[in-house]
């Protein structure tokens, strides 16, 4: 399955991501809050998190000691998501181990060649409270591009005790010339 940019957009922004993907087929997902933030966990086909491999941009995410995804710590990214591609069934050894499953690439939004921001703001049940800063340099020095975010959440939860409270940030340069692409993430 492929979700696109159009999709990813339409989707409640104001959920973790399983969430996002549990609308696919044989995909299912609960969160401990209740709500869809905090901590969340997703399972292909009955599989659980630590036999799904996710990669960011072909970067494996999944912890190296015991294959696990904290989709805690990927809170809100979609926001920088240009395209989801989800392989129901085993993958090839190069999405590593944990493909057994299945496997979801996360591929991050294109630069803009033109500097924008962008400020959102979002209220929901249960307090639920979600800002966020977007700034896009454009195009500078002939060959850098810089793309920041900012956020802010939180939510008492449905559950007692289920609270959370986000801070992130995602900053990611690149560098592209006729021969060279070079991208750093750092969330």
């Amino acid at each position: 399955s492929n979700l696109t940019n159009k999709e990813l957009i339409r989707q409640n922004k104001m959920k973790d991501f399983p969430s996002i993907l549990s609308q696919l087929p044989s995909i299912t997902s609960y969160s401990e809050g209740g709500i869809g933030l905090g901590y969340s966990y997703l399972f292909i086909r009955g599989f659980e998190q630590r036999k799904i491999s996710v990669l960011i941009d072909g970067v494996p995410q999944n912890d190296p000691e015991d294959h696990n995804v904290y989709w805690v710590n990927f809170y809100d990214i979609l926001g920088f998501l240009e395209d989801v591609q989800v392989q129901i069934g085993a993958g090839s050894t190069n999405y590593g181990p944990p493909s057994i499953g299945g496997s979801s690439n996360l591929i991050t939004r294109q630069r803009s060649e033109t500097p924008h921001y962008k400020i959102n703001f979002g209220l929901g049940s249960f307090n639920t409270l979600k800002t966020s800063l977007e700034y896009n340099t454009g195009m500078y020095l002939n060959y850098f591009n810089t793309l920041l975010k900012v956020s802010y959440s939180e939510t008492d939860g449905y559950r007692n005790w289920s609270w959370a409270n986000f801070k992130r940030y995602f900053i990611s340069t690149v560098y592209q010339n006729e021969n060279h692409k070079i991208v750093l993430h750092v969330f």
